[in-house]
């Protein structure tokens, strides 16, 4: 650890992030170690869901439809090195390689006994929650059963990913998701924005669109809802759904979210704008492929800059997680 992070960690006490995936590779207990040697004391790692059924029923034609639509949108808003990355075919590519990459993961990050043995969190001393992704393509009282059983195998948390199952957040499968979180009294973390591939396009990024919770929050005050990426997940347009997910967190006080994913410039707004006991520090790290101990110091410089206080940091890195999550930093 550099001498400027470990100054930073010691101000804070701990770090606690709150949005992290497992790494691809032969080696994931090297990427904990590196966590754990940068001073994050405990990490959630989300788990994905399989949708490659879903993925390979998707039309091509539709997409092209789609693009051709926004195609004088894009190119007057996306830098012209992009556009030959959001054309239809490298779109389709692109998301049937992230369902591919992470399909194989997906059941064994809902056994969280599996992942410490496998891992060797103890001799890595780090701390980890995993959390289950449910499968919204299923009936309500199927996802409740699903939640009840990930649950009972050691997840501690639920991930809700509705851009990939293409349905919007106020479906009846998030709805039953939040009930079972509500009634287990575990976290629940809702991906809000664009992902890759043709979730970048608008016809398919409005599925991570935080305003359609709306209703269901109405509905289960006692579940503690995370907004991930705080709602401004895009390549393309940054902060695609942050005032959406701001109004939410000043709306419901079981309402919080985390800045994964998002640059720093970004993260900055959001900091100045959100209440300041209600965010969480997240990575997104491996699937953002940007060094950790690099972000971290990132946004902290951010956060000072914002007016940040030596309370409001420590409530940023660990406090607002460990009071939402559950979790602490030992």
């Amino acid at each position: 650890m550099t001498e400027g992070l470990e100054k930073l960690v010691a101000s804070v006490e701990c770090v606690i992030d709150a949005h992290a995936h497992l790494p691809l590779g032969s080696l994931p207990h090297r990427y904990l170690e590196r966590l754990a040697e940068i001073g994050v004391s405990h990490v959630v790692l989300l788990g994905l869901p399989d949708v490659r059924n879903i993925v390979a029923g998707i039309d091509l034609g539709e997409v092209e439809k789609e693009y051709k639509r926004t195609q004088g949108v894009i190119r007057r808003h996306v830098p012209r090195e992009l556009w030959d990355v959001l054309r239809p075919e490298s779109l389709y590519y692109i998301t049937l390689e992230l369902v591919e990459k992470y399909g194989p993961l997906c059941g064994f990050l809902e056994d969280e006994a599996l992942v410490q043995s496998v891992l060797g969190i103890v001799e890595s001393g780090l701390g980890i929650s995993v959390f289950h992704a449910p499968n919204l393509d299923k009936k309500p009282e199927n996802v409740i059963e699903d939640i009840e059983e990930a649950y009972r195998r050691g997840a501690r948390g639920v991930k809700i990913i509705s851009t990939l199952f293409m349905k919007s957040l106020d479906d009846p499968a998030v709805d039953a998701a939040l009930e079972a979180a509500e009634q287990l009294d575990i976290p629940v973390v809702v991906h809000a924005g664009c992902d890759p591939g043709i979730w970048e396009l608008p016809r398919y990024c409005r599925f991570g669109d935080p305003s359609r919770l709306e209703p269901l929050l109405a509905r289960h005050r006692e579940a503690r809802v995370v907004i991930a990426h705080a709602g401004g997940y895009s390549a393309i347009a940054p902060g695609v759904f942050t005032a959406e997910a701001l109004a939410l967190l000043r709306r419901y006080p079981n309402v919080y979210a985390d800045v994964s994913a998002l640059n720093p410039v970004l993260v900055e707004m959001v900091a100045r704008d959100a209440p300041r006991d209600k965010l969480l520090y997240g990575s997104d790290y491996p699937v953002v492929d940007r060094d950790p101990a690099s972000f971290i110091q990132d946004v902290y410089k951010v956060l000072l800059f914002a007016g940040y206080s030596r309370r409001e940091l420590r409530r940023f890195f660990h406090g607002n997680a460990e009071e939402v999550l559950g979790i602490g930093c030992e």
